[in-house]
């Protein structure tokens, strides 16, 4: 059995809104649209993990207000955490688009299949 893949993902709230991503093209799930988040590298905390995530791929420092849910499928396990900006400067610096919007307005969107599932799951964040 294939050993489980540990992610990270961030619900980054502004006020009544919260971010979207669009992934690039070329990676799987191409198109779709995420929380950001990535890989837990090895001896890294799930907490870390998506601090250092987002100052990568958005040039943004978050705070984490708390641990929202896990969700696991096919052989990922995806921890996602309600966050904020505390600083710097939103830039897509690997996705293809960013929104922000409401929570209610996510099912204008589609979403990679196991963010789809945490939306399904909480009705808000």
């Amino acid at each position: 059995m294939p050993q489980l893949l540990k992610v990270t993902a961030a619900i980054i709230c502004d006020t009544d809104k919260i971010l979207l991503c669009q992934r690039p093209k070329e990676k799987r799930h191409g198109l779709l649209w995420e929380f950001p988040g990535g890989k837990v590298e090895p001896g890294e905390s799930e907490e870390d993990c998506i601090v250092r995530e987002c100052k990568e791929e958005l040039d943004v420092e978050l705070e984490i207000i708390k641990k929202i849910d896990v969700i696991e499928a096919d052989n990922i396990s995806i921890t996602y955490f309600k966050t904020k900006i505390v600083n710097g400067v939103l830039n897509k610096k690997e996705h293809n688009d960013i929104h922000w919007i409401k929570w209610s307005e996510l099912s204008n969107y589609d979403l990679c299949p196991n963010d789809k599932k945490l939306t399904l799951r909480h009705n808000e964040i």
